[in-house]
């Protein structure tokens, strides 16, 4: 059975015209985007237009695509300057200088939607679901970034149009808050439990 493509060999054939390497990108990355884009703004139907939009675009100026190794972070940065443009262009947010970059982080981390026998591991994921959404909407999207998706820091540095630096001081701040305000041992582990 043949190994499957990693994305750098699909951005390659992509950019060499394979429709086969497209089609599989867009298989592996849509479901991914979507999610990506829920948590930046609630409209479905700008979210549907964006993710197509950045495919169809893809497409057509593969020959000028340049070679990447890290494909999930250039589209979820594409995806979301692209978001943030038409956001600006219809004003369905108004965004001034720096804001123009910083939309609202809109995921609310539920921990209903997980089923967890473990009674003790419920309370624990109950108090990092209240502590999570007290951070600021930039902290929260870091941590998405970083335990869902799983993304470096400069590679989330990327995606949010920021430094390495300031994105690596979103995580330490989130995670610093976090470790203060548990009332126990705080254990980063159990936040790949929670994102997953």
């Amino acid at each position: 059975m043949p190994q499957p493509f990693t994305d750098e060999q699909l951005w390659q054939q992509l950019r060499d015209g394979h429709e086969g390497a497209f089609a599989e990108l867009m298989r592996r990355y849509h479901s991914p985007l979507v999610s990506y884009a829920r948590k930046l703004t609630p409209d479905t139907a700008r979210i549907d237009d964006a993710v197509q939009e950045l495919f169809v675009e893809l497409w057509t100026k593969r020959q000028s695509l340049g070679p990447t190794t890290a494909v999930r972070p250039y589209l979820l940065a594409s995806l979301r300057r692209r978001l943030v443009r038409t956001l600006n262009r219809d004003r369905w947010l108004q965004f001034t200088g720096t804001d123009a970059l910083d939309l609202p982080f809109l995921a609310q981390f539920s921990v209903e939607e997980r089923l967890i026998d473990d009674e003790t591991q419920q309370q624990q994921l109950r108090r990092l679901n209240y502590l999570i959404n007290t951070l600021p909407a930039r902290q929260r999207e870091a941590l998405y970034l970083k335990f869902y998706q799983n993304l470096n820091n400069e590679q989330i540095a990327g995606v949010m149009h920021i430094g390495y630096q300031p994105a690596t001081n979103l995580i330490y701040r989130a995670l610093t808050y976090l470790r203060q305000h548990w009332h126990e041992e705080f254990n980063p582990l159990l936040l790949l439990v929670f994102f997953s």
